[in-house]
């Protein structure tokens, strides 16, 4: 339906949301998700998120707890099943909804408390209060000896890339060393701590990942310290909440453990949506902080991996339109890179005999050569494939049609 057919229909043009994103021919979407918002559109209809996901068939799991930041830059929890609608903890910006795959930290204590052991540093467990609301861990150098540490010895199972990443506020930020060192990557307890976050009230959240040969079958300790090798300007004293280490190339949101690992489940947003004799979508979103495998930002397919359209990001950081007919790819458009954490735009049509997507207003890469039937799809999935495949980052709206445009309208709604 247009506008100008929804305004004859309804009389409501003047009770149109400014957010509600028309195509280029003034048609309105089937569904929109506004996560920014907190709001959609479905049936002709504005919607708040519940009542959005209800009326679109949608359905949204995930079995534990998960982490976000809200619009105050505090780390909120949400309980089993509770979607997270997140914000950049520098900028307070609303990111939208958070879609990540299952993780485990493997720390039992998040808080620094059990199977971490001390080395010329003291622990006190009634610290300042943190961005998740609660007391946090002050370490103190004790003085002395060189070396002064929080030392958590790792299992000989842990093999593979490892992240470590921690919630930290003090004078300065700690390093993060691995004892012994793992062969060139960190040299005793010399090479400084990895990419930071800056989030609010001085807080940082800070990651580093082991390269791939973090062996299997040998035993390495993860030190947080405040000086290493007599080493001045690293600072004396630390707050620090949320350690975390997770067998993955990057970091992904704080898991808290106490007393045992804990892992946090997977999110899953679908929605139940028969396929259209053409179409387009359009998704603003946020990329993850790393890559690993596919990183799935849209799926629309038959409950299987044999039909369906998907947008997804690969590990080169290329961003990839497919369509699969019967097992078979039969069209794949490269449209180009994506660095980690960046926001962009992507829109994508498809027709038969004409398929177009274009990446932040870039000249659409576009195929014809495909003129057979179109996938027969049935399940829609924001941030995932049937089989996981999770984006791991944020998604700020989605919005779907029922009509295919042409390569430059496709180029304009990206742009």
């Amino acid at each position: 339906m247009t506008l100008r057919q929804f305004v004859k229909k309804t009389g409501r043009r003047q009770n149109l949301a400014s957010w509600l994103l028309l195509g280029p021919d003034d048609t309105l979407p089937d569904q929109q998700s506004e996560w920014v918002l907190g709001q959609g559109w479905f049936d002709n209809a504005f919607l708040s998120v519940s009542s959005y996901i209800a009326a679109a068939s949608g359905t949204f799991t995930r079995g534990s707890d998960g982490t976000y930041f809200d619009k105050s830059g505090l780390l909120i929890t949400a309980g089993p099943d509770v979607l997270r609608l997140d914000h950049d903890p520098t900028t307070l910006v609303a990111l939208g909804l958070r879609v990540e795959g299952q993780r485990t930290n493997r720390f039992t204590s998040s808080s620094f408390n059990s199977g971490w052991t001390t080395q010329n540093v003291s622990r006190n467990f009634a610290g300042i209060v943190g961005l998740s609301g609660n007391a946090t861990t002050r370490v103190a150098d004790s003085g002395g000896a060189v070396n002064h540490n929080l030392i958590y010895a790792t299992s000989p199972a842990w093999g593979g890339e490892h992240t470590v990443s921690f919630l930290v506020k003090n004078e300065a930020i700690p390093r993060v060393v691995f004892e012994p060192a793992l062969s060139a990557f960190l040299d005793n307890m010399s090479t400084p701590h990895g990419p930071v976050i800056a989030c609010q009230d001085d807080w940082f959240r800070f990651a580093l990942t082991t390269p791939s040969n973090f062996n299997s079958g040998e035993s390495y300790s993860v030190n947080l310290t405040t000086r290493a090798g007599g080493a001045q300007g690293i600072g004396s004293f630390f707050h620090s909440e949320y350690a975390q280490i997770e067998e993955a190339p990057f970091a992904s949101s704080p898991i808290f453990s106490e007393g045992a690992a804990a892992t946090r489940l997977a999110d899953s947003l679908t929605y139940a949506a028969a396929g259209t004799v053409e179409g387009s979508v359009l998704i603003s979103a946020r990329t993850p902080l790393g890559v690993g495998g596919d990183q799935n930002l849209w799926c629309w397919d038959d409950g299987t991996t044999g039909n369906r359209y998907r947008l997804y990001r690969v590990s080169s950081t290329s961003l990839m339109f497919e369509v699969r007919v019967g097992g078979a790819d039969v069209v794949v458009l490269n449209l180009g890179e994506v660095a980690d954490d960046t926001d962009f735009t992507v829109a994508a049509s498809w027709r038969v005999g004409s398929f177009h997507a274009s990446l932040n207003g870039a000249v659409a890469v576009s195929s014809e050569a495909y003129v057979g039937a179109l996938p027969a799809v049935t399940t829609l999935r924001e941030g995932r494939s049937s089989v996981g495949e999770e984006w791991f980052g944020t998604i700020a709206r989605m919005a779907r049609y029922s009509v295919a445009y042409t390569a430059e309208q496709v180029r304009g709604m990206s742009a």
